[in-house]
């Protein structure tokens, strides 16, 4: 009955958005926005002050210079619109694309690798969409919906439908305009394909196999596990599995953990626990949210919470987290501890909550070298695999440092009032077991790219000396 309500209630979403006014907010509302925007982070975002040390950006002083662009412009963007080749006079109005391109640009822009903070464009609610929305009809669980009613909300809807217009019609008529407002040059490069989820090669009978893993952002589960599964058993005895993740970013933890890790896990008596801890802000909003996170944890096959949401000093009573930093806990009142540990799963009961069903899985443990190969570009789900691999001992790393973007739920979406501008931001202050930040000390490899050699060059130089 609830996925019948859910989903005639997405229908209705989408049915009312071309019949809802266009009347068009002034400068106030978007400052309201703006405001909106702010009082949301002061709530629930827990990375002022990794941001600071990280990237020397001071969040708040930033929000206040953003501000005054807001309230003075187009006088503000002057200097902006000449670089981009468009004449004062023709500068557009303050409205919703242009409050857009501000938030975006002259505020998340500069600690986007932080905290996976991003004011979302067109190309990520096309990419987004139904990875959000499907899952709250078939699961329920309240995170699920949460996001499923920001992408469905009828002005987000509105705005998103009007700004890919826009992108197409500037790019076509209007190039100075097009550059100021999506700062992107002409003419846009053609856009290639998606490439296969993952692609696999033996780069050495009976010795090496190889599995590039493009993107962790996969809907179906079933379409990869049976064909991922036969490599796995072509390659079970050979020497060395190299395993490229260099081009994933975001997605889902629950596919490199289910379909490759525990997959090939090559001891399954042995799985190290590996915890690690969340923090979040003490207000009521990011508790809310908080226990929303770990209701749909605990009916997915990701990291599992070992508790319900707790005090923060709770928490720090068990003892080891010596390494947190005192001043960003200010205010960080709540706490869990995760177990992020394969021994909870066996392969008869992996619960696919994306799918909502019982996939069972093979076990083909490898008893070879696992090379995982990693690059600057890992962010959120691919870094957390790397973070794993290594300190679980899964695998050894050859590559670049992952940008970090680790989060122990699935990413939290906000929509503005009265733009409907989608923002999102890591709500869980996340830390290994000695109470580091992750955010702050991204996974580095165990070694690093020779002079003159890519990732894979490297691991194959390293095999050849080996033998």
């Amino acid at each position: 009955m609830k996925k019948i309500w859910l989903a005639a209630l997405i229908a209705v979403c989408i049915s009312i958005f071309a019949a809802c006014g266009d009347s068009t907010p002034d400068k106030e509302a978007f400052l309201e926005d703006f405001d909106y925007m702010i009082q949301a982070m002061e709530d629930t975002f827990p990375y002022f002050g990794v941001a600071e040390r990280r990237l020397g950006v001071d969040i708040r002083t930033l929000a206040d210079e953003t501000r005054t662009i807001i309230e003075n412009y187009p006088y503000s963007m002057h200097s902006h619109a000449i670089a981009a080749g468009l004449a004062i006079e023709d500068m557009p109005e303050m409205d919703a694309q242009v409050f857009w391109s501000i938030v975006r640009h002259e505020f998340f822009d500069h600690f986007a690798a932080v905290g996976n903070s991003r004011a979302l464009d067109f190309d990520d609610i096309q990419t987004l969409f139904n990875f959000y929305t499907i899952p709250a009809i078939r699961v329920m669980s309240p995170y699920a919906v949460m996001n499923a009613l920001v992408f469905t909300d009828p002005d987000s809807m509105r705005f998103y439908e009007e700004q890919v217009e826009l992108f197409v019609t500037l790019s076509q008529e209007n190039p100075a305009l097009f550059r100021f407002l999506f700062r992107q040059d002409l003419p846009l490069p053609p856009r290639d394909p998606a490439p296969p989820v993952y692609t696999t090669k033996i780069l050495e009978e009976g010795s090496i196999g190889y599995m590039h893993v493009s993107t962790f952002l996969v809907d179906n589960f079933r379409q990869h596990s049976a064909m991922m599964d036969r490599f796995f058993r072509d390659i079970q005895h050979y020497d060395h599995l190299i395993i490229d993740i260099r081009d994933a970013g975001y997605g889902r933890v629950d596919f490199w953990r289910m379909l490759i890790m525990h997959a090939i896990w090559p001891d399954d008596d042995n799985v190290p626990d590996l915890p690690f801890y969340t923090f979040y802000r003490g207000t009521e909003r990011a508790r809310n949210l908080a226990e929303d996170h770990i209701v749909t944890e605990r009916n997915a096959s990701r990291f599992v919470p070992d508790t319900e949401v707790v005090s923060a000093d709770s928490v720090l009573a068990v003892g080891g987290l010596s390494q947190l930093n005192a001043a960003d806990m200010q205010g960080l009142d709540y706490g869990v501890r995760f177990n992020t540990s394969l021994g909870y799963l066996s392969s008869s009961q992996f619960h696919f909550a994306q799918e909502q069903m019982l996939i069972p899985r093979a076990y083909i443990p490898f008893g070879g070298q696992i090379w995982l190969l990693t690059g600057e570009g890992n962010v959120q789900a691919a870094a957390m695999f790397a973070r794993q691999a290594k300190y679980m001992q899964f695998a050894t790393l050859v590559g670049e440092t992952t940008v970090g973007g680790y989060t122990s739920t699935i990413m939290t979406h906000f929509a503005l009032p009265n733009s409907g501008i989608i923002l999102r931001w890591d709500i869980d202050y996340i830390t290994d077991q000695y109470g580091r930040a992750l955010q702050e000390f991204p996974t580095t490899p165990h070694y690093f790219n020779r002079p003159g050699m890519d990732a894979l060059e490297t691991v194959l130089a390293m095999i050849e000396e080996m033998d």
